[in-house]
Parts: structure tokens; sequence; C-alpha cells
């Protein structure tokens, strides 16, 4: 029962939270049943399982210092899935067979997964609902609003004094949001639904605004904005696609891909198969570049120049090859994303600059307020809950439009605001200890991209992201 549950926890791993949670729970029982059988080997699980354990108490004082106590059990519950994993692992062995067949669920539902987003990226909405968990700015399909993405639509704007602003809004259970650093008071209000209004401005001023979540889920299809009785284009500040699965997140979707292309990869360099290695690592590799997953891409690309180093032959150069034609066949994905990076990087001023961002520039400051959050809590950290509030905080204490504030997107910085200088070490050592310690060589870019997706997301703080990092730790093992 055991093996079942693991099994199952990998084909749920890109569909569903609730299935991970039933999954897990089928696991658990498993080990149960089983728990007299091998009650004897629990002084060597200890010993390989302590890392795990580690960072699990490192989080559960960082609740106890948190001012935020809800949000701080909430993110603990999240971490759960790192104390309650080694169990599945180490206390009761798998057989071989059990292990093909993980390998298999996990390999078998990305494929289904990859297929299905694809579908979503040109299938009509209107015929095809029951790909729409969420759509993105492709195709101009709906906005599903939550917790997760309260955002829709965000967009900057110059203004001149005598400027209207009109908007036309299909969509419900939405709240309008307008910021400028000119206003004395940020203004938002309740929308009803299928609405039209509009502003007139005073006085020159540089604003911001925005259409997010009311109480619960909202929704909203693409709107008509005009500025003077122009259409305004929009910059989407949550560019997910439409992915057919609550597994949504962009960025931890790309680093599965990524994760399952180089495992493609090396089964083909180390020369064990070809067939199925050749079809799931090619439909990995062009679903990464429909979806413009600029991490994964970058991620894959040097996991696959240092597998090509590390098995060289004539072979393995020819496999390499066909790789970089579908890359060149596909130019024009992979070139507008990264020069949409590149010209935001380029053109970044820092915090005092402008209010709205697009994906690299938001990161950016985001890091530059976590950083000073970090060195004004440098000895024991905010605690786990508090690390949004501070940030909040260090805004209004220096007179920065605080609204548009976010997580860091950057797990080191988290946890270094989180725990402190001392403490951030000693998360970063038993992080490091439970990626590397006793891994196959062969499995260090995999792992790699895994580190890599903690620079640039909060991947730790959802539950797919902590499952998708224990698996990739749990695959790469030495048996």
């Amino acid at each position: 029962m055991q093996g079942w549950g693991l099994i199952l926890m990998a084909i749920f791993l890109p569909w569903s939270k609730a299935g991970l949670g039933i999954s897990e729970g089928i696991a658990a029982l498993g080990v149960l049943f089983q728990w007299n059988s091998f009650s004897k080997s629990i002084v060597p699980f200890f010993k390989k399982s302590w890392t795990f354990w580690g960072l699990f108490v490192l989080y559960l004082l960082g609740t106890l210092n948190s001012n935020s106590i809800d949000e701080g059990w909430k993110q603990l519950n999240i971490k759960h899935l790192v104390f309650t994993f080694p169990v599945y692992w180490y206390l009761i062995p798998l057989e071989p067979s059990i292990k093909k067949f993980i390998k298999n669920a996990l390999l078998f539902s990305t494929s289904i997964w990859c297929l299905l987003a694809l579908s979503a990226l040109v299938l009509p909405d209107r015929t095809y609902p029951w790909l729409q968990e969420e759509s993105g700015y492709r195709g101009g399909g709906t906005y599903f609003l939550n917790s997760e993405h309260p955002f829709a639509y965000t967009h900057q704007q110059g203004i001149i004094a005598g400027d209207s602003l009109s908007f036309s809004v299909q969509g419900e259970g939405l709240e309008f949001c307008l910021d400028s650093k000119s206003f004395s008071h940020f203004i938002s209000f309740p929308l009803p639904k299928d609405t039209t209004f509009s502003f007139v401005f005073k006085e020159n001023t540089s604003a911001l605004w925005y259409f997010k979540n009311r109480d619960g889920d909202a929704t909203i299809l693409p709107l008509d904005c005009r500025l003077n009785g122009n259409s305004i284009p929009f910059n989407h500040e949550f560019q997910h696609s439409k992915i057919p699965s609550p597994f949504t997140r962009r960025p931890i979707a790309g680093l599965l891909l990524a994760s399952i292309f180089l495992w493609m990869m090396m089964e083909l360099f180390e020369g064990k198969t070809w067939l199925i290695p050749t079809l799931v690592g090619t439909l990995s590799l062009v679903t990464l570049l429909f979806l413009e997953n600029r991490l994964g891409l970058i991620g894959a690309g040097l996991g696959l120049i240092w597998m090509l180093f590390r098995h060289r032959s004539k072979r393995n150069l020819l496999m390499a090859l066909a790789v970089v034609a579908v890359l060149l066949l596909t130019t024009s994905l992979w070139l507008e994303a990264f020069s949409r990076l590149w010209n935001e990087v380029t053109s970044f001023q820092g915090i005092d600059d402008q209010l709205a961002y697009g994906s690299a520039n938001k990161r950016m400051a985001l890091w530059q307020v976590y950083w000073q959050v970090a060195q004004e809590h440098a000895v024991l950290g905010t605690g786990v809950g508090d690390v949004l509030t501070d940030a909040q905080a260090w805004l209004k204490q220096h007179h920065q439009p605080w609204q548009w504030i976010h997580w860091p997107h950057n797990q080191y910085l988290t946890a270094l605001v989180q725990f402190g200088w001392l403490g951030g070490m000693v998360w970063l050592f038993l992080l490091g200890h439970s990626f590397f310690h006793q891994s196959k060589k062969s499995w260090w870019p995999i792992l790699a991209l895994a580190l890599m997706s903690l620079l640039t997301d909060n991947t730790l703080d959802t539950q797919q992201g902590v499952t998708w990092l224990l698996w990739m730790i749990f695959l790469g093992k030495k048996d």
C-alpha cells in the first residue's frame, strides 16, 4: 500500500493538491500496516533522513518566532511533506518494481499534462471549457482569479492633467485598484458585474491600476481600456498560459518539464533505451518553448551541455545537435521571451523609478526590498509568517507604494529574511545536504536545476513545489 501511495503521488503531482493529499494518506497507512515488520530499521532510518527533519524543525522554530501565527502555520502545513516523505522513502524499503512504477507514473502524468497544456494554447475556449482551470494572455481567454493568482491586468501609464481614462469590464467578483505616488491614498472599490466606468485626472502623475479578486474567486474577460478615447495595451502581470490543471504556476511547471527533459536525455546518453525518452523528452522541450519558461530553458540547456561533456560520443553529439535543431526551428518563441527579459533587466532603475514591473523588473524590485528587510532583521529573522508584512512596513516607512509587494520570488532570500543570517546558513546547509548527499552524479544537473528554481521563485512555499523537489531528490538517490 505504501508503494501504491507513492505511485499515486507521482500521478497526481502535475494535477491536484487534493490528489497529493489522498495519496500521501494511502502511503502513510501502508507504513503503519508494515511497522512491526520493519521497526528494527529505525536507527539507520534517522541517519538517512535527519537533514529533512532538520529543515522541518527550522521552519517550526521560525513559525514560533512569527507574529503572524496563522500564516506561519499555513506555511508549515505546506512544509510537512519535508517531514513525512523520508518516512515513505527510507523506513519501509521499496521493491525495485515499485520504483519503476513510480518513474513510469511520473512520466505518464507529465506527458498527458503536456499534451493538454499544448492543446489549450490552440483550441477555442468556448468549445472546450474543460481545458480552462485558468487562462492566460495567449488566446485571450477568461482569467480565473483566486488567492494564489489575485491579479488579472496590471498596467502603469504616464498621465497628464485632464486625461480621461475609461474601462469596459466583463466579469464578476472583481475589485479595481488605482495607485500613484502623487495620490495621498490608495484607491480601490468593488465592481458590479459587466460594468463601465471612467476617471479624469487633475494633475500630472504616473498611475498604476489593476483588477483583483474581491473575496472569493473571480473571473474577468479581456477588457477594453481607453485613454482619451484611444485603446491602450496592457502588461499582464501574471502571464500564465492556459494550463488545464491546478498546477498553473509557470515557474514550477517549467521546472517539472525541464527535469523530465534532462532525465530523458540522461537515459538516451547512457544508452539505456531510446523510443520513450525521445518522445517524452521532445514533448517536454516543446511544451517548455511554447510556455516561454525561461528558467526551465536555461536549466535544460546547461544540464544538456553538462551531460554532453560527461557522456562524450558521436552518438550523443548527434542527439545534442537534434535538440539544437528543435531550438532553431522555434527561434521566434525563445528569442522573444529572452529579449523581453533582457529589456526589463537593462531598463530597471530601482524601486523609486516606477510602480509597475514586468516579470524580471518586479523580481529585482522585490529583491531590493527584501534585502533591506533581511539587513534589519539579521539576528533572528522575521519568522516564517511575517515576511510579507515586514516588507510592507519597510515600504511604508520609506514612503513607497506598498500595495504591489508580493512574496520575494527567491527562496534563498526568503530564508534569509525568515531565519536571519545564522539560521539562513543552517537552512542552506540542510537543503544542500539533502540534495547532494548520496546522489548519483548523473543526476546533478537535475538537482542543480532545482536549486536554480529557488533563485526566481518561492518553490518551497507551494505543495506542488515541495513535492517536485522531493521527487527529484528521491529519484536521484543511489540505491
